[in-house]
């Protein structure tokens, strides 16, 4: 099955970005091919991740990484989304196939009331719990060594001023306050320059406990 990755729609949620790709790769197991190419980063499916590699060059994958690779996604899926815990986590053809054809009905959203891969949509939840421990420790990184920020009059919800890892990432939460348009300021392209400048007149080093 060829396909055109290069016009893969990102701006859709993860999981539908990645339909295409559960659809190729069930055609593959259900056949007889010995390998399979696809644009997704190997190291990172051989740990149960998907994702596209820049560019979408293509990676060459025999049988058996597939197999195994579809095992470790659904293991990553059933540890960070209880409703994919009962996908199938040995390796083989039967439980790559329920692993690539099982559904998920989102439940809120844009897409509510869609049907989406579980595994895919299990896997859009491990990439946020990664990006926020991700984010976790860099802004405990940049609080410990003193290039945390705060931004003026953005507090959270128990009044303690918001730190931010970054002096770029305050001045934009400032800017998101404090904007006629609120989120989406940037799309005042013609001001944009302008609000982030004054933006980053309204930020300070965090103050170190």
């Amino acid at each position: 099955m060829k396909m055109d990755w290069n016009n893969t729609d990102r701006s859709v949620s993860y999981a539908l970005q990645h339909a295409p790709t559960v659809k190729v790769m069930a055609t593959f197991v259900r056949g007889d091919d010995s390998h399979l190419h696809l644009p997704i980063d190997k190291a990172g499916f051989a740990k149960g991740r998907v994702e596209f590699t820049p560019n979408y060059a293509l990676s060459r994958f025999t049988r058996t990484q597939v197999l195994n690779g579809l095992a470790q996604v659904a293991r990553r899926a059933a540890a960070h989304f209880d409703g994919a815990s009962a996908l199938p986590t040995k390796a083989g053809k039967d439980a790559a196939i329920a692993v690539l054809t099982s559904k998920w009905e989102v439940s809120s959203g844009k897409n509510k009331g869609r049907k989406v891969n579980l595994a895919m949509h299990a896997l859009a939840v491990a990439r946020r719990a990664d990006k926020a421990a991700a984010a976790n420790a860099a802004l405990a990184a940049a609080v410990s060594s003193g290039t945390a920020y705060i931004a003026e009059g953005i507090k959270l919800a128990d009044g303690k001023m918001r730190v931010f890892v970054s002096r770029d990432k305050a001045a934009k939460a400032w800017v998101r306050a404090n904007h006629p348009s609120k989120g989406d300021w940037w799309t005042d392209k013609a001001n944009k320059a302008s609000w982030v400048a004054k933006g980053e007149t309204k930020v300070s080093l965090a103050p170190q406990e």
